[in-house]
């Protein structure tokens, strides 16, 4: 039972890296996280657009 609590955290910790590794990723060819903007921000790309 104990062999399998290590084997299921070694997983979990393997997909939360992973998980960072991709939002890092994403941040970076994006230039931020999306859903940082604040509503003045999408406001006014809003209008800029239109």
């Amino acid at each position: 039972m104990m062999r399998v609590r290590v084997f299921a955290a070694i997983i979990l910790e393997r997909e939360a890296d992973r998980a960072k590794r991709n939002a890092r990723a994403l941040s970076s060819a994006l230039g931020k996280w999306p859903g940082d903007e604040t509503d003045e921000e999408i406001n006014k790309a809003l209008e800029d657009i239109s």
